[in-house]
């Protein structure tokens, strides 16, 4: 393997040069790691280089890092892995120290002189370290006498800490050559995954549902082997690559950069400049330009020239969009390539001629449909920033989308019924009377008769906005450029408006795509999703790599449950994008996809936008669809624009969570319960706060409104984030990304168990857990009699101890009574522990959602703590809180009753 280039002190100022002809990948040097980078972890921690592709790199002095622990906590407390291997590890280590005399030594010295310091004349410091090594059950010597170096302290602590995973082995055979370096890699990958702690010793594997049949041919083990070969390593499974990745940034978003084919022009001389933290927002890729809609229409090959547009994958014939409306009622359209590219262009050059321009704003509020992708076509061919927005998002709501232009659906469908939306265009025409960019507003035909718009001021038809002039050129704008707003989706307060990055997005996309996704030209993806929702863009960007994409308007339960199964099996979908809520009610029914239609053509399912619930795992692969399907659970946000934790195609699937972390986000999990200020990793195995370590590039370069810092706002280097955007997601933690999820990882598989929001986290007593682990347990249980609920803890100024609020909304015809109470507590105490059991057990009549059916718990939790509340703009059903305010003095509502 090739020797790392040796570690640089930061520079005060770098100077970039421009004009190499070397590709991205291999232009790009060592960059000086940062001060936070110390403190990255492997969220899996169990991804490693084999120890002889290591065997002649160079050992120097290591530095202490803090760290989650493999082997033992106590050697990674004490030893930067990465200096040795360029990434976290510790059996293989372990294993090569055996093996060689020399490297022992080295081993002795880093672990016990720069992790115990225990240098002559400090031994207070290291008694100290090792009781703190002792609370996590490592065993140490109490033998100080011999740390300077000595094989005999270093025997004796091997001694005392064997785990099952490790042969056992007598001090004495630790001589040059007895431990077997060649050791196969089905016995790493488990010695990986064995345990320290009790915890983790105790965990029991979950069923293994899914693993390829091949995974060399995947887009994924390609890409794996192309890294080896560019980078003299020898990666051979998923965690190799994440481990990879995340140690060598620039070098991975380098070479995917190359590997993805983008369009572009420019050059950089460098990928990232890593020395900066990531609440610094570090620029990608300066001095590279692209367009999303360049890339979009048009394809280039490898050996293509950097601005070449050609069709491969997308030639004029193939068909690109398919639009289906609830029911499939024989009301589909199509549009090819040589169609998309025509209609996208048209309308681009009516936007051109209406005077919108790079850094304008769009605005769309409709439907799932393809008047919908050629406005977002149409605004980034011109370089403008898009937004969207569901028909059913309140006026308060269109109206923060302050904008140039805004494209409106003149109807929409629903659950059978169609609903005229000329007045909610008249109310958003005159709320943005005050907004001097208002240019006007362009009413979208759903129908095939577009309803008259001519009482509604400033409103003009799709029809005479659309210019029949040339297509303009595409506007090529900066890899750090905006291009895109999304808003959160306000189940944590106000929605938040995030400026999403050109460049950031496209080679996300690419990467979760064509590696994860493993979608080519081939693939036909259905997402179900609304436009204001985020996996919009998850559905259209799969037209990058040339897939088809089916555009679905509508209810997935109309006209009944199997009308949308149906169009999986006519539309060959390869790839389909659904809810956990979908998935629970088909399964309540007792419906069976894979009997209803042909689905053998589907090769992934990814569910997200909840929890998905094991019994819905189990469901799946037992009942549900065919044992060839990759289900996936993803779980990320709008506010990255992607995903922390998905699928790949090298590991198996496993009951529950996600499969790992998302190639090239550096991710880890922080203990919760510390205030505000620096960070500190879990115990392995302990749930806690899921943060991003270090910067990757689709995280965004500013909230709409909250502009950059004025030092920052120009630099070549990075943009330092507003107050708002510093608060929502650098304010808990110091330097790191604070998603504001609670969620640990499965010692054994690695997956990531998404248990709620960190806001939302259950304390009764001090027993920290999640809300989803309690709607588990209800939904296997009483899901024929409850039909949703809300977890929620209460904590009043005059409260000692918080309480577990546990509120059912009964299915129509059942009812709430004691029995069921009783039941209710009884299955939560058996299946988690009686912690876990909610103090107060309520009826609802309504949980409050969404606009993309999430449920909502923190209004609900301040609303019982004694709060007022200001209902959020997205929130499908806002009136629904009221029913909450009378809990706030729950003891008055029951007095009288017997406590349920």
């Amino acid at each position: 393997m090739a020797q790392e280039e040796p570690r640089r002190p930061p520079p005060q100022h770098r100077h970039v040069r421009h004009g190499s002809e070397q590709p991205i990948a291999d232009r790009t040097r060592a960059a000086p790691r940062a001060e936070s980078d110390n403190n990255v972890v492997d969220v899996r921690d169990h991804g490693h280089r084999q120890p002889q592709d290591v065997a002649n790199e160079n050992v120097s002095h290591l530095p202490v890092v803090a760290n989650t622990g493999q082997f033992s906590s106590a050697l990674l407390e004490s030893a930067r892995m990465e200096a040795i291997m360029g990434v976290p590890g510790c059996p293989e280590m372990l294993q090569l120290l055996y093996s060689n005399k020399p490297r022992l030594q080295q081993g002795i010295n880093f672990i016990i002189r720069d992790g115990l310091h225990a240098l002559r004349g400090r031994q207070a410091e290291a008694e100290s370290l090792q009781d703190e090594w002792m609370k996590l059950g490592v065993k140490c010597p109490r033998n100080d006498s011999r740390i300077d170096g000595e094989d005999g302290y270093w025997r004796e602590w091997m001694a005392l800490n064997h785990r099952k995973h490790l042969r056992p082995l007598d001090p004495d055979e630790i001589e040059p050559g007895v431990r077997n370096v060649q050791q196969t890699r089905a016995d790493l990958s488990s010695a990986r995954r064995a345990q320290t702690t009790d915890v983790m010793a105790s965990s029991e594997i979950p069923r293994k549902l899914w693993e390829h049949p091949n995974p060399r041919d995947t887009e994924m083990y390609r890409f794996l082997q192309s890294v080896n070969s560019r980078h003299n390593l020898k990666l051979q499974t998923f965690d190799d690559l994440h481990s990879w990745s995340v140690a060598h940034r620039s070098r991975f978003y380098g070479h995917l950069f190359d590997y993805a084919n983008l369009i572009y022009e420019g050059r950089a001389a460098s990928v990232v400049d890593e020395s900066l933290p990531i609440d610094a927002v570090p620029k990608w890729f300066p001095g590279v330009r692209l367009n999303w809609a360049e890339n979009v229409l048009y394809s280039r090959g490898p050996a293509d020239a950097a601005g070449h547009r050609g069709t491969a994958g997308k030639e004029d014939d193939k068909v690109a969009v398919t639009e289906v409306r609830e029911g499939n009622g024989g009301d589909v359209r199509e549009l090819t390539w040589k169609e998309l590219r025509a209609g996208a262009g048209r309308l681009a050059a009516a936007m051109k001629a209406r005077g919108v321009a790079e850094g304008d704003r769009v605005v769309l509020v409709g439907a799932n449909s393809i008047e919908t992708l050629l406005v977002f076509t149409a605004a980034t061919w011109l370089g403008a920033i898009f937004s969207s927005s569901s028909t059913d998002m309140g006026v308060k709501g269109i109206l923060q989308r302050t904008t140039q232009f805004i494209f409106f659906d003149d109807a929409t469908v629903y659950n059978g019924k169609t609903v005229d939306l000329r007045g909610k265009m008249a109310e958003v025409v005159s709320g943005m009377s005050g907004c001097p960019s208002f240019a006007g507003l362009v009413s979208v035909p759903r129908f095939a008769k577009p309803h008259d718009v001519s009482s509604i001021a400033r409103a003009e038809l799709w029809a005479d906005f659309l210019s029949e002039g040339p297509a303009p050129p595409f506007a090529r704008i900066p890899f750090h450029a905006p291009f895109l707003i999304y808003y959160s989706s306000g189940t944590t307060g106000i929605p938040k408006a995030i400026v999403h990055t050109v460049g950031g997005v496209m080679i996300n996309c690419a990467k979760e795509g064509r590696l994860h996704e493993s979608m080519s030209p081939d693939s036909v993806t259905l997402q179900y999703t609304t436009t204001g929702w985020i996996m919009y863009l998850a559905n259209v960007a799969a037209l990058l790599t040339g897939a088809r994409v089916v555009l679905y308007d509508g209810s997935p339960f109309v006209p009944d449950l199997t009308s949308f199964i149906r169009i999986l099996g006519e539309q060959r979908v390869t790839k389909l994008g659904i809810s956990p809520r979908w998935m629970f009610e088909v399964a309540k029914n007792g419906i069976r996809p894979r009997d209803v239609t042909d689905l053998g053509p589907l090769r992934i399912v990814t569910s997200t936008g909840m929890v998905l619930s094991d019994q819905l795992f189990e469901w799946f692969y037992d009942e549900g669809f065919p044992p060839h399907v990759h289900l996936a659970n993803l779980s990320g946000g709008t506010d990255i624009a992607g995903c922390f934790g998905m699928q790949n195609p090298l590991a198996p699937v496993y009951v529950g969570g996600t499969q790992g972390p998302s190639l090239g986000v550096p991710v880890a999990i922080y203990d919760a319960q510390l205030p505000n200020g620096p960070g500190k990793p879990v115990a392995p195995g302990e749930p806690g706060e899921l943060v991003a370590t270090a910067a990757f590039p689709n995280i965004p370069c500013y909230l709409w409104g909250d502009s950059p810092s004025t030092e920052t706002a120009g630099s070549y280097a990075s943009a330092s984030p507003g107050t708002k955007y510093h608060a929502a997601y650098f304010g808990r933690f110091e330097h790191v990304w604070a998603h504001g999820d609670f969620v640990s990882v499965h010692p054994a598989t690695g997956n990531i168990a998404f248990l709620g929001r960190a806001d939302g986290v259950l304390n009764p007593s001090g027993i920290r857990f999640g809300s989803a682990e309690i709607y588990a347990v209800v939904e296997r249980n009483f899901s024929s009699r409850v039909a949703d609920s809300l977890c929620v803890g209460q904590r009043r100024p005059q409260d000692d101890d918080e309480s577990v609020m546990l509120f059912l909304m009964m299915r129509s015809g059942e009812r709430f009574d004691r029995t069921l109470v009783a039941e209710v507590k009884d299955a939560i105490r058996r299946e988690l522990t009686k912690r876990h059991v909610p103090k107060y057990v309520l009826e609802t009549p309504e949980i409050p959602t969404t606009v993309n059916l999430k449920k909502v718990e923190l209004p609900v939790k301040q609303i019982v703590s004694g709060q007022h509340v200001k209902p959020s703009g997205t929130l499908l059903n806002p009136q629904s809180l009221d029913f909450y305010y009378q809990f706030a003095q729950v003891e008055q509502v029951l007095a009288g009753k017997e406590r349920l």
